[in-house]
């Protein structure tokens, strides 16, 4: 199947392998490679890059570096993962200055909710500012403010509060809920933040 089932095959099979939590054959690693290097699909491309990292592939570094410069989303994404999880704390310097060098609001916002490192002091200071911003994307903004929560709860509360104020979207008020809950003493009752009830268990269309 990786060598010569379909584009849709493939991605399932590779997607299936990278979330699977059993033990990959060694024999897996070339194919996959190729597919991480040439796929023309960018889901197959971070579904494959996935694969390598779990592997603890080292050259998959260049791989995921490769990933960081990509316009999709989806390949940007893993690519941070796949770089924080193999290059450890030694990449995070070069992770977060490619980070807040990047001027693409959507890149931006998904490079920090796969930044699951601390964020440092400078890293934190860009997140206080776009979390603020009201011209930015709210999704920008809510991942900067959750960012921001995990280096420093009580600058980060205000903003969560609002941005969860100003969102319906059940899986934004989710993921701002649980940022809400982490690290405050006296965490905010969230019903009265809202103006009717909301099912958080709901997902997006």
């Amino acid at each position: 199947v990786l060598d010569r089932g379909s584009g849709e095959e493939r991605r399932a099979l590779v997607g299936w392998l990278a979330a699977n939590g059993s033990p990959l054959d060694a024999d897996l690693l070339a194919p996959i490679e190729r597919l991480a290097a040439q796929s023309l699909h960018p889901e197959l491309r971070a579904s494959a890059l996935a694969m390598l990292t779990r592997m603890r592939h080292l050259p998959a570094l260049e791989l995921a570096a490769k990933a960081l410069r990509s316009e999709h989303a989806v390949e940007v994404a893993e690519g941070m993962r796949s770089a924080l999880t193999i290059g450890g704390a030694g990449m995070r310097l070069a992770l977060e200055a490619h980070l807040r060098a990047e001027t693409d609001a959507v890149l931006q916002g998904v490079m920090l909710r796969a930044y699951a490192a601390p964020p440092s002091t400078e890293l934190a200071e860009l997140c206080a500012r776009l979390a603020a911003d009201a011209g930015r994307p709210a999704e920008l903004r809510i991942a900067a403010a959750t960012t921001l929560s995990r280096a420093d709860a009580e600058r980060a509360a205000p903003l969560l509060r609002s941005l969860f104020q100003q969102t319906d979207r059940p899986v934004c008020l989710l993921e701002l809920a649980t940022a809400l809950q982490r690290g405050l003493p006296a965490p905010p009752q969230l019903a009265r933040l809202m103006p009717g009830p909301v099912d958080l268990r709901q997902q997006d269309a």
